[in-house]
């Protein structure tokens, strides 16, 4: 049998951009390198990488939620093992249509292959879908996003130039994937704060209100209007039936779902319901930042929320109750054009005692605290500067009550303890 393993979100916010700066350029090695064992253990790895490209020209990331990676990420993403990224996602469009091609260029430059955006897209081009040989068995991979954040940065895709995303409704649809209800009390704080700055505040400072005012950060998933994503899921149809043609499993990674919402909404279930229907062979979403239910119906994997693969754990937008940290890598074995078995490995991503983002396998993370025994580490779930001190003894009783909590919200099931992979 040969092994597909497949990660979530690759993100690049504020301090794991500042960390990796370097004098002559930038370092992202020492955040992602203890996933280097896991991922060499699969035959061909893919992750969803959340981060343009554009260069450094069009500003690195500084802002949460405009985001610009610099070019040696995906040089590293790459080394680690990661052999196709997908880049249909809410931050695609985030340095405009330059941001596009040059998110393309750079992927094509690292040598690292790619769905989902697109440069000089032809509908009747087959290299919109990715295919890859696995031993005997040959794969597809279909990368769609719910939206490009356009109420935010205004960008439509220059199709006339050639630039497209894939999309599950239309770029600038004014429904959102969720809706969320304010308090007057927080609406009239925001309003006299638009008024004092002579502007719009920024959306870092809103967050800032939020959590002063404990208004809870999740975000819904419940707007749901079918027909207006009707001409999209045309266009999904499509794509599956092309693949289909020319591969013996396809798979789709869709990007929605509910920020911190660790159960799936309206706008998610419909969604999965449509591409079981399509005849996809399995189902890999991300976008929801927090890890959400997995299951195999019908032998059709599903994985709801791949979670955060190098998300900033601490941002403050963050909903910490929902464990944003950690994330599931998922493993497919196939054989003979068909999935034998489903699997997860469980990452997590920590501070280490000099502040380093850093994201491991659990298991490794667990025996590294149980090496520590009596000596102090870094409190699992609390950021470095806190100082917040246990021993090693004491952080791997935590990371293995987590983990319980975020095995049970994947599988429904009874966690067996912590071990490298755990069937689905």
């Amino acid at each position: 049998m040969k092994k597909l393993t497949i990660i979530g979100d690759i993100m690049c916010e504020p301090p794991v951009c500042m960390q990796a700066e370097r004098e002559n350029g930038y370092d992202f090695m020492p955040a992602f390198e203890h996933l280097k064992g896991l991922l060499s253990e699969a035959d061909f790895a893919i992750g969803n990488f959340e981060a343009p490209l554009g260069g450094k020209e069009l500003g690195y990331t500084v802002r949460l939620v405009s985001f610009n990676a610099p070019e040696e990420l995906a040089r590293t993403i790459k080394d680690i093992g990661i052999g196709m990224v997908t880049t249909a996602n809410n931050h695609a469009c985030d340095r405009g249509n330059e941001g596009i091609v040059n998110t393309v260029r750079n992927l094509d430059a690292a040598g690292l292959s790619h769905t989902g955006s697109y440069v000089n897209y032809s509908p009747d081009d087959p290299g919109r879908i990715f295919y890859r040989q696995i031993g005997d068995t040959k794969i597809a991979v279909i990368s769609y996003t719910y939206g490009t954040n356009y109420s935010l940065n205004k960008t439509k895709p220059d199709e006339a130039a050639g630039n497209h995303v894939n999309y599950l409704k239309p770029v600038d649809s004014k429904l959102g994937v969720g809706e969320r209800k304010f308090p007057e009390s927080y609406k009239k704080i925001a309003a006299l704060m638009n008024r004092v700055s002579g502007g719009k505040v920024l959306w870092e400072d809103e967050v800032d209100l939020r959590n002063a005012m404990g208004i809870p950060q999740a975000y819904a998933d419940d707007i749901l209007e079918p027909e207006e994503s009707e001409a999209c899921l045309r266009d999904l149809q499509a794509d599956y039936e092309e693949a289909r043609r020319n591969a013996d499993l396809v798979f789709v990674m869709p990007h929605m779902g509910g920020q911190f919402n660790v159960k799936p909404g309206a706008f998610s279930n419909y969604m999965v319901w449509r591409m079981r229907e399509m005849g996809f062979d399995g189902i890999f979403a991300a976008h929801s930042h927090t890890l959400q239910k997995a299951e195999v119906k019908g032998g059709v994997p599903v994985f709801w929320s791949l979670g955060n693969v190098s998300m900033a754990p601490f941002s403050p937008y963050a909903a910490r109750e929902t464990l944003p940290e950690y994330a599931v890598a998922a493993h497919l074995y196939l054989e003979d054009g068909e999935i034998a078995k489903t699997t997860f490995s469980l990452t997590k991503i920590i501070e280490e005692d000099d502040g380093l983002i850093t994201v491991y396998p659990l298991d490794e993370l667990y025996e590294k605290y149980k090496e520590a025994g009596e000596s102090e580490v870094v409190c699992p779930g609390h950021p470095a500067e806190e100082d917040v001190k246990v021993s090693g003894t004491k952080a791997a009783e935590m990371l293995a009550a987590e983990a319980a909590e975020i095995y049970r919200r994947v599988t429904g099931r009874r966690f067996p303890g912590i071990c490298r992979e755990y069937e689905l």
